[in-house]
């Protein structure tokens, strides 16, 4: 009885010591601005799914929900604090919608399990394919504008057809398109509450996905892919909780 009481202690220890050090974490991945296009990123989304492919929905929304009691409570954890305001006034700002989605995201990121079957790999690297044209035309209509005289050259960079055709092969050689569509659904209650949230307090004539959601999707698919490849590896420090 002692060792098992000494055991369950431990993993208490554990589970508490890994929510403060995530919530540590979640604060500096707020602060830090990394240069991206179009607009600098941050790795807060990163680690938000990271706690939960690592250490399980239960420490990831712990973790979560640690990291918004400081900062309802007035710690400066949140990304514009405390220039913007401390508290339940920046809480309930307009970022308010994306700070709760964090919660859906960290619990869906640890509780989803990838299916890894033939259908779901075809299904992941179509989605995925097709995610990645729309990039390209977003990049040229970007860069280049849009008009007739550059038609040619919007065809020529979203070279769709092949990226559709690398991927379905890449699928059948790995997992990580399959991760990857587990890593989307988890992080779509983020921009989806966000925008709604958003909406609610700037107004719904506002261009609402253009300024809450289009400028963070190629650093978001930055992101994803990257924890896709590690996801396998993640999942195995579970083992140590």
């Amino acid at each position: 009885m002692e060792i098992v009481k000494s055991l369950q202690n431990q993993k208490i220890l554990k589970f508490i010591l890994i929510t403060i050090l995530g919530s540590i974490l979640l604060t500096i991945s707020a602060k830090v601005k990394i240069p991206f296009y179009p607009v600098p990123m941050t790795m807060q989304t990163f680690v938000v799914l990271f706690m939960g492919v690592a250490f399980g929905w239960k420490i990831g929304v712990a973790t979560i929900s640690l990291y918004l009691f400081e900062g309802i409570i007035g710690l400066p954890v949140f990304a514009g604090t405390p220039e913007k305001g401390v508290g339940l006034v920046y809480f309930t700002g307009p970022t308010m919608g994306y700070l709760i989605g964090f919660l859906i995201a960290t619990f869906l990121a640890g509780y989803l399990k990838p299916i890894n079957n033939l259908f779901t790999k075809i299904l992941s690297s179509i989605i995925f394919s097709y995610l990645l044209f729309i990039f390209l035309i977003f990049l040229v209509i970007e860069t280049l504008g849009f008009g007739p005289e550059n038609l040619p050259k919007l065809f020529d960079a979203s070279l769709y057809s092949l990226c559709l055709f690398t991927t379905i092969i890449l699928a059948f050689k790995t997992n990580a398109f399959v991760n990857a569509l587990i890593l989307l659904i988890s992080v779509l209650p983020i921009y989806i509450l966000g925008i709604f949230w958003l909406g609610a307090v700037i107004g719904w004539d506002k261009p609402l996905f253009t300024l809450g959601a289009a400028p963070f999707l190629l650093a978001e698919s930055f992101k994803i892919f990257l924890l896709a490849i590690l996801y396998s590896n993640l999942k195995k420090l579970r083992k140590f909780i």
